[in-house]
């Protein structure tokens, strides 16, 4: 479940240790700071996974809504449909196609997903990833955990912040590219007070892991 997580939507350690550490924290706040600016949007996407040779192996699109800090729905259309929400406190993954949801509470989920520091900017789970800067508006987030299926995030933004395309580079080798389009900033208000609740689907087997 947590490999199909990471696959829809960070740590460079050294002796070398002031200089290399005061540019890896000022690219995690500069990014952070533009985080912090994003406070939600919504937007259409097209994905593409490439396996470690650089052969297409699934394209998919879909759209996505999110407002931070804790509040997100991801929904990929057909062939491959499933939907990936966060009402604050539980994410939930649907998948139609085996009739099961399978719930998660947020706070475990972001330790292990750097996809969701994207709802957090000032969370301490940011202590967990490095974050190096490529160009102006392209950072890299990576790890060294082990246990994390994703090994790398690339974000590219463009000049007003907006997020123009999320690259995921996974423990298997293979690259999940998103490249967004139709991109909105939106505020809470802009939503009703049970948008990004999730009602379980009639005759659909819940798997609940928040033990």
């Amino acid at each position: 479940m947590l490999k199909k997580i990471n696959v829809i939507f960070l740590v460079l350690v050294s002796f070398i240790s002031f200089q290399s550490n005061a540019i890896a924290n000022s690219a995690a706040e500069l990014l952070k700071q533009k985080l912090g600016q994003l406070s939600g949007f919504s937007a259409q996407f097209e994905q593409e996974v490439t396996d470690r040779d650089g052969q297409v192996v699934q394209q998919s699109h879909g759209y996505v809504e999110l407002i931070q800090p804790d509040k997100f729905r991801w929904v990929t259309a057909e062939p491959n449909e499933n939907t990936l929400q966060s009402d604050g406190e539980t994410v939930w993954f649907y998948d139609p196609f085996v009739e099961q949801v399978t719930a998660y509470w947020l706070k475990d989920t972001i330790q292990s997903n750097p996809i969701l520091l994207l709802l957090k900017p000032n969370s301490n789970a940011w202590d967990a990833y490095q974050i190096s800067q490529q160009s102006e508006s392209v950072f890299s987030i990576s790890t060294q955990d082990e246990q994390s299926q994703v090994v790398q995030v690339k974000l590219v933004l463009s000049n007003k912040n907006a997020l123009s395309s999320l690259s995921i580079l996974d423990k298997q080798g293979q690259t999940s590219v998103y490249r967004f389009s139709q991109f909105s900033a939106q505020q809470a208000s802009d939503f009703s007070d049970t948008h990004f609740n999730f009602e379980l689907p009639a005759g659909v087997e819940l798997d609940d892991q928040r033990q």
